[in-house]
């Protein structure tokens, strides 16, 4: 548990104190100077003399006394002292601290220096020395501090909430108040009975009128509170006290001591509309996140969860998993909560005080990003909606309110004041100031955000991915598209930048509408269903980029044709993409991987050459998979006009796309304004009904539909073995869950077994976390495109899956063909053979790695041209981690010279003599007139 308990009744006497106490009155700045003889154990709640607002200029011995010689109770703390350190406190107490009002004396800051020792500006080139953005000034001390007797100082409550009408609510004992931040009046809305009380919380209506009152007696009361008028009390949602609320526009979802999560719909009569199960315990924490696609809950059950509203069901059947993530990584009771405003699937949690972390998840995954210890109890979480910052409030001991900068989690302010744990927070409507409630009796104001900068606001942003909002021109010097799309809004050129607002041919709305939309056609986009995809004619991979974010790995797909460079593009951005085109060839992907296709406009004519290119697209589709097409002849009824052609021809192309798609066993899943989805026959029925005469016909044995290394595209149907019973979309484990699992494909490699997998599995975990500690870069914001250069399972990538790094898995093209083991996982891959050139632009990935791949295959070509081929690849400052035996390491460290890296070698985690790491970084040089060579580190 991380709360002290409450009587569920405030007594006489306290309501005696608070009438003599005006609530949310200001309080004297003027410390008032306690007796050291009083017995009162909290003495923030004195009543002779001004209450006690603390400052720098004495200390509270009392406090000191009680905090060094009572044993805390609560769960969260430390068991409690035995009588030996329990009598070392008190000679503490007695001898050491004696009766001095001051420990330490803050006195003059040191003065400061004249001059740094280091100059930035001495080792950077005058052309490129940028001024320096000034840093906001903190305020380190409130801006108002109000008295609020009587609050309740229970963790697991939520009592303070600020509308969006600027007014702030707080519940003290059984009263609502009102504090409206504009003129700074206060007005009571609410006092309850004994037996209902006290309030246990309170959450405003999107609409800053209406208001949510929780009590202790397990009712929720509607009030407005322009008119002061109740609205309707919800009975019987919950068993016991309801002690947490969030609104998702008319659904109000409520969260009890019963462990229960209800979504009420306001509006009707018969209000529980669906029921949540996961907790069992007290539901104190429930955040809505801003799209109001999902909810994240914390309980005392140290568990926090995820729901998605697809899975919503107001009557699930039993032992179904309703959440779409359970994380049990907090080793405390989760109350913290906080959304980011920046990033829609970006969550941020704080443990209690047996855990003590921040972390941070990535809900569409289920990835943990990071976890900061902040050593002290987190009470409550506010994301800065102007900057990337993150706003903590503690317990024990500082009782401190941390803000920190994201995602370096570096400390930028630490603001104390309280003398209590800061239980609640709330955020201004403008983002701007903060207010704090703590068990100290007192409601503090911090202008801790600052005020937004009105010369520049925030241009509403269509792409999420926070990879992909820019590049630099001289790194992609091609304007193609900017001079013949800028109607369309792939991208547009601010002076050295090209910027990519998510526009596109087929999304004028932006690719998040447009995304959207096709969620709404295919709910497996949302639930983990859908993984990996595949985009073909991929223009600047914003369809790509916005999945990404969405947790759905796409593989965009491109020529170089009079777009220029529309994966150099995508690769810039931080998008997984490669160089290919549906021709003469099969792509290089095995039969039966991917889970969505894709194709927006991309001009590929698939109703040709006896729908060939169709057929390719139908083998890489997973059974039960879906391929999407918008643009003509989708729509032709209300856009034929705008293709320069008539109706009567788009429609015979619409039926004619339909009849073929028909023919190769899809059939049309969902049709909405310009987008038409088909989906692939889940199992081989369809199939099964097809003859000789049939067109296409089946394929036969002579090629293997996992063959894709110069193998020619074939007019014929390759059909799903029927030995794998598992291949099919809907059998296929649920992302996250399928990046552990050992897919039923594995039996087909060579010396493959699921015993093997979860060696493998296990064997890159503990490597990865050995790369960390010698590759600091690795896990930051200087490593986004990463390959592995000879995978056998995937195993590397799955173990950087809670990193921010997408990772192209690549397969010998001559070793064992493991590649649909790799994407039954959910992972994304390419075969290719390391004789020739990877299907790619120069300067594209920021971290190479292999594992033996000189060992299984130097005989076979040069490592020099190898190494200067992940030469070409690799970014300027980029990285390269080499596993290798120790026999190829020294002649590797040689030619890597030559090439301007700068590697260095070390032991592998097993520390043994015959296999060496190699962590390699590519230095960034230019070639002078004279061929003469100048590096820079």
């Amino acid at each position: 548990m991380d709360a002290g308990s409450f009587s569920s009744s405030v007594s006489s006497g306290n309501r005696r104190s608070a009438s003599r106490r005006h609530p949310l009155q200001d309080v004297p700045s003027r410390p008032f100077m306690p007796s050291m003889h009083t017995s009162s154990r909290n003495p923030s709640s004195r009543q002779t003399g001004d209450r006690f607002i603390p400052d720098r200029s004495a200390m509270d011995m009392d406090v000191a006394y009680y905090l060094l010689t009572e044993t805390r109770k609560e769960k969260e703390n430390a068991a409690a002292a035995s009588p030996s350190k329990e009598a070392y406190r008190k000679l503490l107490a007695e001898n050491i601290l004696k009766n001095r009002t001051r420990i330490l004396a803050f006195r003059n800051k040191p003065p400061a220096p004249a001059q740094p020792f280091f100059h930035e500006a001495d080792v950077v080139s005058s052309h490129h020395v940028k001024p320096a953005k000034q840093r906001r000034y903190i305020p380190q001390s409130a801006e108002r501090t109000l008295d609020a007797p009587d609050i309740v100082d229970d963790y697991y409550l939520n009592l303070l909430d600020w509308g969006s009408s600027n007014v702030l609510s707080i519940a003290l004992g059984n009263t609502v108040y009102l504090w409206d931040a504009a003129d700074g009046s206060t007005s009571e809305l609410v006092t309850v009975d004994d037996d209902a009380g006290p309030v246990t919380s309170v959450s405003w209506a999107p609409d800053g009128r209406h208001i949510a009152v929780g009590l202790n007696s397990s009712d929720i009361q509607l009030w407005d509170s322009t008119s002061n008028r109740l609205m309707r009390t919800l009975r019987g949602v919950h068993g016991s006290r309801v002690g947490s609320l969030a609104w998702n526009n008319n659904i109000l979802t409520t969260g009890g001591m019963d462990g229960m999560i209800v979504n009420n719909d306001v509006r009707v009569r018969s209000h529980v509309v669906q029921t949540y199960r996961g907790h069992q315990q007290e539901v104190c924490g429930l955040k809505w996140s801003g799209s109001g696609q999902q909810l994240a809950s914390g309980g005392n059950d140290n568990l926090l969860h995820i729901w998605d509203i697809s899975m919503a069901s107001s009557n699930p059947s039993p032992g179904q998993n309703q959440w779409l993530h359970r994380f049990d990584d907090h080793m405390a009771a989760v109350k913290a909560l906080a959304w980011c405003p920046f990033q829609s699937n970006l969550l941020a949690s704080g443990g209690g005080g047996g855990d003590r972390c921040i972390k941070f998840w990535n809900t569409h995954t289920g990835a943990c990003l990071n976890s900061v210890d902040t050593g002290s109890q987190v009470c409550s979480l506010l994301w800065n909606k102007n900057e990337r910052e993150l706003l903590s409030s503690h317990g024990f001991t500082q009782n401190q309110l941390t803000l920190w900068k994201y995602p370096s989690m570096v400390k930028m302010a630490e603001l104390t004041g309280h003398t209590s744990r800061v239980l609640f927070m709330a955020q201004s409507p403008d983002g701007c100031t903060v207010a704090s409630a703590a068990g100290d009796e007192t409601l503090r104001f911090w202008n801790v955000f600052g005020t937004p900068e009105e010369s520049k606001p925030a241009a509403k942003s269509t792409t999420r991915t926070p990879f992909s909002s820019y590049n630099h021109i001289r790194n992609v010097p091609y304007d193609w598209i900017n001079n013949q799309k800028s109607n369309q809004h792939w991208l547009r050129k601010e002076g050295e930048k090209f910027i990519f607002p998510g526009g596109g041919t087929m999304f004028p709305n932006g690719v998040g509408a447009y995304v959207d939309l096709m969620q709404d056609l295919i709910p497996g986009m949302k639930n983990g269903t859908i993984r990996t995809a595949i985009d073909t004619g991929c223009g600047v991979a914003s369809w790509g980029g916005d999945l990404l974010d969405r947790g759905i790995l796409t593989v965009s797909l491109a020529p170089r044709d009079n777009h220029e460079a529309q994966v150099q593009f995508a690769l810039e951005r931080g998008i997984p993409a490669i160089l290919g085109i549906i021709s003469t060839q099969r792509l290089p992907f095995p039969s039966n991987s991917f889970d969505m296709a894709h194709c927006s406009r991309c001009l590929i004519p698939w109703t040709e050459f006896d729908g060939i290119y169709l057929l390719e697209i139908h083998r890489i589709l997973r059974p039960g998979g879906f391929w999407v097409l918008s643009g003509p002849p989708v729509n032709y009824e209300n856009r034929w006009r705008g293709w320069n052609t008539t109706v009567e021809e788009q429609k015979a192309n619409f039926d004619k796309i339909k009849k073929l798609l028909t023919s190769m066993c899809f059939k049309l899943y969902q049709i909405k304004d310009d987008i038409a989805v088909w989906q692939k026959s889940v199992d081989n029925s369809c199939y099964d009904q097809l003859n000789p005469s049939s067109f296409p016909t089946k394929c036969d044995d002579s090629m293997d539909p996992d063959s894709a290394w110069y193998i020619p595209l074939r007019t014929c149907l390759n059909v799903p073995s029927q030995k794998l019973k598992k291949l099919a979309l809907k059998s296929a484990p649920r992302w996250p869950k399928r990046l552990h699992m050992a897919p039923e494909r594995i039996a087909v490699v060579p010396g493959g077994n699921s015993g093997g997998f979860k060696h493998d599995d296990s064997k890159w975990k503990v490597r990865v976390k050995h790369y960390k500690t010698l590759l600091l870069a690795l896990g930051s914001d200087k490593i986004r495109n990463v390959m592995d250069m000879n995978t056998l399972y995937g195993g590397f990538a799955a173990a950087l899956i809670s990193y921010p790094v997408w990772v192209m898995n690549v397969v010998s093209s001559y070793g064992p063909n493991s590649l649909g083991v790799v994407y039954d996982r959910g992972l994304i891959g390419t075969y290719h053979d390391w004789c020739e050139a990877f299907s790619t632009y120069p300067r594209t990935y920021d971290l190479l790695h292999f594992d033996g791949l000189f060992t299984a295959e130097s005989h076979r070509c040069e490592m020099k041209y190898v190494l200067l081929e992940m030469d070409r690849i690799l970014r300027p400052n980029g990285y390269v981690i080499i596993r290798e035996s120790n026999y190829f390491v020294e002649a590797i460290a040689s030619i890597a010279k030559g090439i301007q890296w700068d590697c260095q070698k070390h032991d592998t985690e097993y520390n043994v003599e015959k296999e060496k790491l190699l962590i390699c970084q590519k230095k960034l040089w230019y070639a002078k007139q004279g061929q003469q060579l100048e590096t820079k580190s």
